[in-house]
């Protein structure tokens, strides 16, 4: 969210992170609408939950959403890609037996992520065919469909997830491609030199 507001030159956003304190204050209070975060404050007061929904808010905003119809479900189409793994992770995150957790990651690594890896490979490959070698993943420019996989990518790559190899997406030539050109992207860059802490 707050990435595609500084790539759409959104000034008027304020990135504040609440703590356990503020959030508990704000659940007494009423203040967040399904009693949790994440939450986006408008003018002053809480006026919209879920991840989905602040993304494709922010990204209108931030003029990274598609106008057309057909292109803006090209985009929910990755974005709800991307909540099906992190479902799919999560029940690995949730196995309090270590044993066990291991063998959810191993399914993970070797079964359940190459196979929606390659389903971005062939959306990948297909809006290049359409849209001169773009490495993106619907037309001609950056997304927050880019966005959203890239934010994930790192997170399943980054090596903070155990049983799951830094190497997971290697066979996937176009996936790794798209990670890159929004690693590279100048807005991004500047964008993660100013948060240093959150990109590692």
């Amino acid at each position: 969210c707050r990435l595609s507001l500084y790539i759409g030159g959104v000034a008027a956003f304020d990135d504040h992170r609440w703590s356990r304190e503020e959030i508990q204050e704000m659940r007494e209070a009423g203040k967040l609408p399904f009693g949790q975060t994440p939450a986006l404050e408008v003018d002053g007061e809480v006026t919209l939950a879920q991840t989905s929904a602040m993304l494709r808010y922010c990204a209108k905003l931030g003029r990274v959403y598609p106008r057309g119809a057909w292109e803006a479900a090209k985009v929910d189409e990755v974005i709800d890609c991307c909540s099906d793994v992190t479902v799919a992770v999560g029940k690995s995150m949730r196995e309090p037996d270590e044993a066990a957790k291991m063998k959810l990651r191993a399914e993970l690594a070797t079964e359940i992520l190459p196979k929606w890896f390659k389903a971005f490979e062939a959306l990948l490959t297909q809006n290049a065919a359409k849209n001169n070698e773009s490495p993106w993943f619907v037309g001609k420019t950056l997304t927050c469909a880019d966005l959203c996989v890239w934010r994930m990518m790192g997170w399943l790559t980054g090596g903070v997830l155990d049983g799951i190899p830094t190497t997971v997406a290697e066979p996937f030539p176009r996936l790794c491609a798209a990670v890159k050109a929004v690693d590279n992207y100048p807005k991004v860059e500047e964008w993660k030199k100013a948060h240093p802490n959150n990109y590692k």
